[in-house]
C-alpha cells in the first residue's frame, strides 16, 4: 500500500487504530468514492468498517455521503434531519422502539 499511495504503512495503521478505538467516529465521503470503478465495493467496505467498530446507530457516528446536490441519491441527508417533524415521529414510533430493543440500544432521544 505504501508504494502505491506514498503514505507510510505506520500512518495507515495508526489511523486505523484511532478510528477503531476513538469512541464516536463518523466517515464522510464524496463522489470520488462512488464514481470510482470499484465505488460500490468501496461503499460496502466503508459501511462494514463502521459496523465492525460499532460506529452505526448511535449519536455522533455513521457513514455520511456528501453530495453536490440535495438528495441526488434518495434522501442521503435523513440522518442529519432527525428534528424534522416527520422523521422525529418515525424515530419515536413503536416500531422504532421495538427495533432498538431487539438491538439492545436505547433511544437517542
Amino acid at each position: 500500500m505504501q508504494a502505491d499511495t506514498g503514505v507510510p504503512a505506520a500512518q495507515v495503521r495508526a489511523a486505523a487504530r484511532l478510528y477503531a478505538t476513538g469512541g464516536n467516529a463518523a466517515i464522510y465521503y464524496g463522489l470520488g468514492v462512488t464514481e470510482h470503478a470499484q465505488g460500490s465495493t468501496a461503499v460496502m467496505a466503508i459501511a462494514n468498517l463502521a459496523m465492525l467498530t460499532g460506529n452505526i446507530g448511535r449519536p455522533g457516528v455513521g457513514v455520511n455521503p456528501l453530495r453536490g446536490q440535495n438528495n441526488v441519491q434518495a434522501p442521503a441527508t435523513w440522518a442529519r434531519s432527525r428534528t424534522s417533524s416527520r422523521l422525529s415521529a418515525c424515530f419515536r414510533s413503536r416500531r422504532a422502539r421495538k427495533f432498538r430493543a431487539r438491538l439492545g440500544r436505547q433511544s437517542a432521544r
